[in-house]
């Protein structure tokens, strides 16, 4: 099996696992576990998970920290994005959280002007804007303001970690991805903590206490395993391989809760999918030209 078929068939395997977690979270919380009760255990499993697992990857100098402003500002923004997600999972159906969430690169594009000084040209301007189109049709608005609000839960969500896509570009030439992982995973967990003080927790079931270990478990193997596809092939042959996430979110949806996203929903959705994958496409003819020009 050649190294590209391995990369895509990892980002498959990673965008199913990232699913399941959704999956288990949306499951917890509408069982009556707080979110943030939820995001601080399973956090903490994470912790170990990662540890060991960097260090047994890259050793103990893989987690050194450069710029600690930077990475703490990035795992606050994290937690921020993870927090209003998962409180979306709890309300939406799982497909509907999943493929509003794709508008993430849109904005990303949008941010990297003002906040990179990056030059976006008309074409992925467009995309912007077509993506965005596409959304608003997921969405539909029809005057229902409660529904409109929770739809835009994670469009918000998207938002900020589109924030953090940026602060983490700028940090990572300084910054392992090791060191980046196990940062934030400690920031998102010890960030959860407070939130004690406004909703009330609950002594987890074994049930519960298992399902929060599965999905660390889930988090931190779907990590590694976009890493990895990303060693193993080209990110633009892997890459869009990462929207099959909607695929899964639909079929568990169904299964589970017997939910099944509309005709318009999916038509949205592919809007938003094309563009973001337009974008990137575009973006890596962009660096392929400038190396090209450099040598």
């Amino acid at each position: 099996m050649s190294d590209s078929v391995k990369g895509i068939l990892l980002m498959i395997t990673g965008s199913a696992i990232i699913t399941l977690n959704d999956t288990v979270t949306k499951f917890l919380a509408n069982s009556g576990v707080p979110i943030g009760q939820l995001m601080f255990i399973r956090g903490c499993f994470a912790i170990l998970l990662v540890a060991l697992l960097m260090i047994r990857l890259f050793g103990r100098e893989s987690l050194r920290v450069n710029d600690w402003r930077g990475q703490l500002a990035r795992g606050f923004l994290f937690w921020l994005a993870a927090f209003i997600y998962n409180y979306a999972l709890a309300l939406l159906p799982l497909a509907t959280a999943i493929s509003l969430s794709f508008v993430a690169p849109l904005f990303v594009t949008a941010l990297a002007v003002p906040m990179l000084g990056e030059r976006v040209g008309w074409r992925r301007w467009t995309a912007v804007l077509v993506g965005f189109g596409g959304m608003l049709i997921m969405v539909r608005p029809d005057g229902s303001n409660i529904v409109l609000a929770y739809a835009m839960l994670p469009v918000i969500a998207a938002f900020i970690g589109a924030v953090r896509d940026i602060i983490t570009r700028k940090i990572s030439a300084t910054e392992t991805s090791a060191s980046i992982l196990m940062v934030t995973t400690v920031i998102v967990t010890l960030t959860s903590l407070p939130t004690a003080a406004v909703t009330p927790w609950i002594i987890p079931t074994p049930m519960q206490g298992g399902l929060m270990l599965l999905a660390a478990c889930c988090m931190v193997l779907a990590h590694y395993m976009v890493i990895e596809s990303l060693r193993l092939a080209e990110a633009g042959l892997v890459v869009p391989f990462k929207y099959t996430q909607l695929i899964w979110g639909a079929v568990i949806g169904f299964v589970i809760w017997g939910y099944m996203p509309d005709l318009w929903h999916w038509v949205g959705a592919g809007v938003v999918i094309a563009s973001g994958i337009f974008i990137f496409y575009r973006e890596a003819q962009l660096a392929r030209g400038i190396k090209r020009g450099a040598r």
